[in-house]
């Protein structure tokens, strides 16, 4: 099992000292264990649901998303900012309609049937848009299921295609 040191501030000692009361030396690793199980992906949430908001390229939106944002790791952001991308370029349509109150209720009232729907949306197109948005020839099997998979979601370009110069439309 590896061993990690973990500081305390002065300002903590006694609480530290409660726990270790409560759970022994070995019992406190896994309650810092499990709370970090639990905080990691709200933060991860949070973070998802801010660059959600984002999108919509309202200015007083952005400028409130992006004081809120300098208060995470950079890492999380730009893992956030990825899911969005994805999300964006295969269901373009599921961010929103001008008209949809609901969209707007639902991502200020915290509401997690559209976040909880987008990230999912976004988890499950995540690898093919990295196939796509990789420069570096991915495996030809790899980059035609996910050729596949973007057809579906933009039928029209396949109709394009088919409709290319040199060929004469299909009926």
């Amino acid at each position: 099992m590896p061993q990690k040191n973990i500081y305390i501030r002065k300002e903590d000692a006694q609480i530290y000292e409660m726990a270790v009361d409560l759970f022994g030396n070995q019992g406190i690793g896994a309650v810092m264990a499990e709370h970090l199980r639990t905080i990691v992906p709200q933060v991860k949430d949070e973070v998802f649901t801010l660059l959600l908001l984002d999108s919509e390229n309202l200015n007083w939106i952005s400028e409130l998303v992006q004081r809120r944002l300098k208060d995470f790791p950079e890492k999380v952001i730009l893992e956030a900012r990825e899911l969005i991308e994805a999300l964006n370029f295969f269901h373009p349509k599921h961010l929103r309609d001008d008209s949809d109150i609901v969209w707007w209720i639902d991502l200020f009232l915290g509401v997690g049937s559209f976040v909880e729907e987008a990230k999912k949306l976004a988890e499950e197109c995540l690898p093919d848009y990295r196939v796509l948005r990789d420069e570096s020839n991915p495996d030809p099997e790899t980059l035609k299921k996910a050729l596949a998979r973007m057809a579906k979601t933009y039928p029209q370009l396949s109709k394009d295609q088919s409709d290319s110069p040199g060929e004469e439309p299909k009926s």
